[in-house]
């Protein structure tokens, strides 16, 4: 069998390739969609400048999810066969978006916040969306990042 079926074999079981792949660290945690949506727009975040969103090239992810986060980002084990389509899957579409720059992909963060929950401590990162928002003007607003999410009612 090809490297190509036994991805797509590991995507349908939901299992990592750990035992093919050369660069996974097989003693570091899985993570799951709820770490994956979290910890990438962290790493998105910090990618970015003021009111610019941050752009990291694809090649960089899983390297940068072990050595962020301990955190192994295995796109077979949840569910898609290449790490480009897992980014495009539709619980990452208000996280990133793909795109080329010459002939690199790169993943490019969503300006709107997504509603993510920090990695560590579980709250609220209300002040840190895609450096959109001055920290002042989060304050002014009465944005709290230990506080729940705010949601508009109907009408607002």
């Amino acid at each position: 069998q090809s490297m190509d079926c036994l991805k797509v074999q590991c995507a349908v079981w939901q299992q990592p390739m750990t035992s093919f792949a050369k660069k996974t660290s097989p003693d570091l945690p899985l993570a799951t969609w709820e770490q994956a949506r979290a910890c990438l727009w962290e790493i998105l975040s910090e990618a970015g400048s003021y009111g610019q969103p941050g752009v990291i090239t694809l090649s960089n992810v899983k390297r940068l999810f072990r050595s962020r986060f301990n955190l192994e980002l295995s796109e077979t084990s949840l569910g898609h066969s290449r790490l480009n389509e897992l980014l495009q899957d539709t619980r990452f579409s208000d996280i990133c978006t793909m795109d080329m720059q010459g002939k690199t992909q790169v993943v490019v963060q969503k300006v709107k916040p997504p509603g993510v929950w920090d990695v560590s401590g579980g709250y609220w990162q209300g002040a840190e969306w895609a450096g959109q928002y001055a920290d002042e003007e989060a304050q002014a607003c009465g944005l709290d990042p230990n506080a729940a999410p705010w949601c508009p009612a109907e009408g607002d």
